[in-house]
């Protein structure tokens, strides 16, 4: 499960975990770099709330997962990001890029590499878990399986194959109590591997592009045809992950 941590006390802390077998939490690095987007109405940021609650709530940090994520506005902050987040005593940190970002230019591409080289620089090889620097990541991806063993379940109890299209209704598979899925027709959708230019590429099975129908769908309007973002953060992981510090 994911969540905000705005909602986060000791007794749902306590039932969640008796529950799952993993918790996330969205916080975006640092206090600059996670108020830039994560506001309440009245425009104040939520970081000293989100970590006031998991102080709060006595989560054992070093087995939380948390999420960040990256955009074009606070991508410079991402290795100050993963300091402060270490620096708190987390071990799990997962930086995702906002692939939905319309302000992502090769410019502010080049800091998000600069600033993986710095992460890697500094905490490859500890004993610290962080997503985008390590070659063990570069590995062959399954099929999607969004609506045929993963779900996203949202607040009302409607049910969807993928977070990436949760609340889009053209997506919507039922409510927990009456869900409706034609298995078939979803594994039709998943045989295609991608887009023609993909079929050279070398590195296609280890892509994400390939593998997520619905990151293709919401960014490009088809299934099975990756957005140039993708290609350029694919590129970066894959230099990042043969990176020798």
């Amino acid at each position: 499960m994911t969540t905000n941590g705005l909602l986060l006390n000791k007794e749902k802390a306590e039932y969640l975990m008796n529950h799952l077998t993993e918790l996330s939490v969205s916080i975006d690095g640092c206090r600059e770099a996670h108020d830039l987007n994560r506001v309440f109405p009245n425009g104040h940021g939520s970081y000293q709330k989100v970590m006031q609650n998991i102080e709060q709530s006595g989560l054992d940090k070093s087995k939380l997962r948390i999420r960040m994520t990256v955009t074009a506005n606070n991508v410079g902050d991402l290795a100050s990001g993963v300091d402060n987040l270490v620096m708190q005593g987390f071990r799990c940190i997962v930086p995702a890029v906002a692939l939905e970002d319309p302000e992502w230019t090769e410019e502010r591409f080049q800091i998000l590499e600069n600033e993986l080289i710095k992460i890697k620089e500094k905490y490859y090889g500890k004993n610290i878990q962080i997503a985008m620097i390590d070659r063990l990541e570069m590995k062959k991806k399954g099929q999607c399986s969004g609506g045929i063993t993963t779900f996203n379940i949202m607040e009302n109890g409607d049910v969807y194959p993928c977070e990436m299209v949760a609340g889009n209704k053209s997506f919507l598979l039922g409510n927990v109590a009456d869900i409706h899925i034609d298995e078939a027709e979803l594994r039709k959708l998943y045989e295609h591997d991608g887009c023609g230019e993909c079929r050279e590429c070398t590195y296609k099975m280890y892509c994400e592009g390939v593998r997520c129908k619905y990151i293709n769908m919401n960014n490009t309007g088809d299934f099975h045809t990756p957005s140039d973002i993708q290609c350029m953060v694919e590129n970066i992981k894959y230099r990042i992950y043969n990176y020798i510090p």
